[in-house]
């Protein structure tokens, strides 16, 4: 119920910003996911409700700001994650670069751990149908520091459909994540820009000298996209960055 509560007030007050004009400084998107995973024979369901709403400044100066929330459940234990961040970022046709921040609190069986992560974000335009993306920086959990570093493509079959490769590597004192993520998005209508998209996740985790424990999954996702431009290449560039933490235990 919660998640359907804030899905259609997200929708509700996208639709107030972009009747605001036919060229509008906002752009924004909302999406609500669900990710299946097996890892070390560990059933994990996530529910996910995350937005992002960019404002531009001019002179190619952006603000943005993030907010999630997910709720994994490692077997039947849940771990509600709550996550708040923003970027400040300067774009052109050809590229996008800025700084970003993330505070995130995971709380399970009463017990609340806070997890943060701050860096530099880009995105690089080679061709029409072609995304290049990159980010990274430090971690910090509950007082141990680490690090972060990303990257991603994405190629435009068609304008409304992409193919999508991502990976990220984190680390903290002898604790390390890497997540890779290859999947497919589709926006059926120009006229109404929800997408849908799927992916696989594959995950590993390494702690010192232990061997690794990995495992993988399976991603939904609708998401609502707002601001200038009609079909997903230009939505996408045209919209937030993709700068929404991965915390470090689990999705």
């Amino acid at each position: 119920m919660r998640f359907t509560i804030a899905a259609m007030s997200a929708i509700a007050m996208s639709a107030m910003v972009a009747n605001a004009g036919d060229v509008s400084p906002y752009s924004g998107s909302f999406s609500l996911g669900y990710a299946r995973d097996n890892i070390a024979n560990t059933d994990i369901d996530t529910y996910s409700f995350s937005g992002a709403v960019n404002y531009a400044l001019g002179s190619g100066f952006n603000i943005q700001l993030n907010a999630e929330f997910a709720e994994p459940k490692v077997e039947t234990v849940p771990l509600d994650h709550w996550s708040i961040g923003g970027v400040i970022s300067y774009r052109t046709a050809d590229y996008a670069a800025g700084f970003y921040g993330n505070n995130t609190w995971i709380k399970a069986v009463g017990v609340t751990t806070t997890y943060g992560d701050y860096g530099l974000v880009g995105e690089y335009y080679p061709t029409a149908d072609f995304t290049v993306r990159l980010r990274g920086g430090a971690v910090n959990w509950e007082g141990m520091d680490g690090g972060q570093l990303g990257g991603g493509i994405s190629f435009y079959l068609v304008p409304n459909v992409s193919l999508n490769l991502d990976a990220v590597h984190l680390g903290v004192s002898s604790l390390h994540r890497t997540t890779y993520n290859v999947g497919a998005e589709y926006q059926p209508f120009e006229s109404f820009p929800l997408a849908i998209s799927a992916a696989y996740n594959y995950t590993q985790y390494n702690a010192g000298n232990s061997s690794c424990i990995c495992g993988g999954g399976v991603m939904f996702r609708l998401t609502y996209r707002f601001g200038n431009g009609t079909t997903l290449v230009e939505r996408d560039r045209n919209g937030p960055l993709n700068t929404l933490p991965a915390p470090f235990l689990m999705d």
